[in-house]
């Protein structure tokens, strides 16, 4: 299991019972302990991926339905393994914001390859509640 599917999985666990992902933080899903403890700042509110990269939280509405998750600082070497590892658990995936998994679509291996190309590479990802 990858770091991606170990934050979703805890993320989808704390807001299970909840309708909607309506009013979630960075903050609160630190403070919700959904990130590996050793790459977070509990009294800052932020979490570093595996490379170091900060991690973002956006909502996106009007529907509240869909978090992405946004990271930074994947070199170059792994940025392409990590994507095609981790996409099936995500409705949709951008590399240096270009689309490479666009919503409900299927993975673009070569577009992935092809904008993995910087020596780092931010990468974000859509996920829903079910």
């Amino acid at each position: 299991m990858t770091e991606q599917h170990q934050i979703i999985s805890e993320v989808k666990a704390k807001y299970t019972s909840a309708p909607t992902f309506t009013g979630v933080t960075l903050a609160g899903l630190v403070n919700l302990q959904v990130f590996p403890s050793v790459r977070t700042n509990q009294a800052a509110g932020t979490a570093a991926n595996a490379f170091g990269g900060v991690w973002a939280v956006a909502l996106n509405a009007p529907a509240n339905d869909q978090i992405t998750l946004t990271g930074g600082s994947y070199p170059r070497s792994v940025c392409a393994d990590v994507v095609t590892n981790a996409q099936a658990a995500f409705t949709a995936v951008s590399v240096n914001a270009v689309a490479v998994k666009p919503a409900g679509g299927a993975l673009d291996i070569n577009a992935t390859g092809t904008n993995c190309n910087a020596d780092l590479n931010t990468i974000a990802w859509t996920f829903t509640k079910s």
